[in-house]
């Protein structure tokens, strides 16, 4: 929706219900691990229900960042136009960029779907989008 622009933050409280709820026992990732930009490292031994309950969240935001850096973008744009020279400073391709904001606007975090992945949200975007030309098509 133009003109619209929020956090994702349906993904972050899937996420952080990941660390709080399904951990059970366990309040925060940080009490077994430090995690740096390029680095994960267990400050203490975990056990295999530990470490997998762990590797779930990180699931998660594998699955959400794509929105996270998508809604950014959206809101960059809003606020002081376009983004090209972030591709630049990131690494991250212009056409990366442009799909990440272009799904995120497409896809509003209410309909986002928790159990989904990003790349779920994707397809069905592209589906959306080769169904409306299927009939635009049909009714010419």
């Amino acid at each position: 929706m133009p003109g619209k622009v929020s956090l994702s933050l349906s993904c972050l409280v899937f996420l952080v219900g990941a660390f709080y709820l399904d951990m059970g026992e366990l309040a925060k990732i940080e009490s077994f691990c430090e995690l740096s930009k390029t680095n994960l490292t267990f400050k203490r031994e975990v056990s295999k229900d530990e470490w997998m309950d762990i590797f779930k969240a990180l699931k998660q935001v594998e699955g959400c960042v794509q929105f996270w850096i998508g809604d950014c973008l959206a809101y960059r744009q809003q606020k002081w136009g376009m983004y090209d020279d972030i591709a630049e400073e990131t690494g991250y391709s212009k056409e990366a960029l442009k799909q990440y904001k272009v799904i995120s606007e497409a896809i509003e975090p209410c309909t986002r779907v928790h159990e989904l992945d990003y790349t779920h949200h994707v397809d069905k975007y592209f589906m959306r989008k080769i169904c409306i030309y299927q009939s635009n098509k049909r009714n010419l």
